[in-house]
């Protein structure tokens, strides 16, 4: 079986192999909208979410996500 063919369920998660996370899974991870998530990233809106832009995608690491809620907690 070529390595490109392997089913879903052998890849891991993408916190568990550090991968960037889109803007529907940043949203979940903070119990936010979507359009949340993009108007702090864009600098819109502030606090300003770290992220990164790739072409049109924006994408976001784990760790900024858990520093971002440490640094707007009370």
């Amino acid at each position: 079986m070529r390595s490109d063919t392997l089913p879903a369920a052998t890849f891991q998660s993408a916190e568990k192999v550090g991968a960037l996370l889109n803007a529907e899974q940043a949203a979940e991870r903070l119990g936010v909208s979507r359009a949340w998530i993009l108007a702090h990233a864009n600098g819109q809106r502030r606090p300003k979410l770290p992220s990164a832009k790739l072409g049109k995608l924006v994408r976001f690491r784990p760790e900024d996500l858990e520093r971002f809620i440490e640094e707007c907690s009370r």
